[in-house]
């Protein structure tokens, strides 16, 4: 009977031992992953400089939703040392949802595909399937990974935006930021949203 607590006591042990060590490894890699998210976030945001006009609230993106007068674009574009002005319109995908932007929005990000990229850490985002977005598409998206998974989106699919049809031509690589979670069309086609 003795020898049987003592197996006991040892199982015990190595049981324990065991989950320790397991929630270690889970606490390791959690950490792995948020400090890839955080570098992601640096790379994607930090590589450009974003302006708007004044305010209408954080629910419509990292901008705070201020439209820009062309006049004032194509000013910044005269600044020396720019070395190029996008127009893009951010937009909450449902706007019932939280006013507050968080890192998890969904936003339609809506590109003039006439210049191109001005982020100096993305030239062009990464397409891990179909194809970016063109100068002339209009009704087509290009998706995040995250937002591509979460509804089963893959090249060819079709997406509806404000009783819109879209058909997806694209999907981003897993960049664990923001982008993984837009929508993004010609700004043609977001100003029509």
């Amino acid at each position: 009977m003795r020898s049987l607590r003592v197996l006991r006591g040892y199982l015990f042990t190595v049981v324990g031992i065991a989950i320790g060590v397991a929630g270690l490894v889970a606490l390791g890699a959690m950490s792995e992953r948020i400090v890839r998210f955080i570098e992601g976030g640096d790379r994607f945001v930090l590589g450009q400089i974003s302006v708007a006009g004044r305010g209408m609230g954080m629910g419509t993106g990292f901008t705070a939703g201020g439209l820009l007068p062309a006049a004032t674009i194509r000013a910044i574009s005269d600044v020396p040392g720019v070395q190029g002005v996008q127009a893009q319109i951010m937009l909450p995908l449902d706007p019932s949802t939280s006013q507050f932007m968080t890192l998890t929005q969904e936003l339609i990000l809506g590109m003039d595909l006439s210049v191109p990229m001005p982020n100096r850490h993305y030239r062009s985002l990464p397409v891990r399937s179909g194809r970016f977005l063109r100068e002339g598409d209009r009704r087509v998206a290009v998706v995040g990974a995250s937002f591509a998974a979460s509804r089963g989106l893959a090249v060819g699919s079709h997406i509806s935006l404000e009783d819109e049809d879209y058909e997806v031509v694209g999907v981003l690589d897993r960049m664990l930021t923001a982008p993984d979670r837009f929508v993004m069309v010609s700004i043609a086609d977001a100003r029509a949203q």
